[in-house]
């Protein structure tokens, strides 16, 4: 499942239109950690062009003359957000005593 999530952001990135699109969906990939965040990106409702454009409007908030910016854990975050992963999986936040599944690295 994992894997065919991260096929799935490298098909939408390969038709993308968007010159950072493939920068975007490798970091969503280096996020697909778990069987649950695969089915999360496999959802019809979600895709990379969905997640850019939420990164564009957060962007367009911060904009200032002609220059935009969203910092790398800024840029994390809202990935997070866009697909509804658990934010402990990423690194985001950090949570002592987690049991990992080695079966969902698999």
């Amino acid at each position: 499942m994992i894997q065919q999530a991260k096929e799935k952001m490298r098909q939408q990135a390969s038709e993308a239109k968007h010159p950072l699109s493939e920068m975007l969906s490798m970091q969503i990939m280096d996020n697909i950690t778990t069987s649950e965040r695969a089915m999360k990106v496999l959802e019809e409702s979600k895709s990379l062009e969905g997640c850019q454009k939420e990164l564009d409007k957060f962007a367009a908030s911060r904009k200032s003359g002609g220059q935009s910016f969203i910092r790398p854990d800024e840029a994390e975050k809202l990935i997070c957000e866009y697909f509804g992963f658990d934010t402990v999986a990423s690194g985001v936040v950090d949570k002592p005593g987690k049991v990992i599944n080695v079966l969902d690295f698999m």
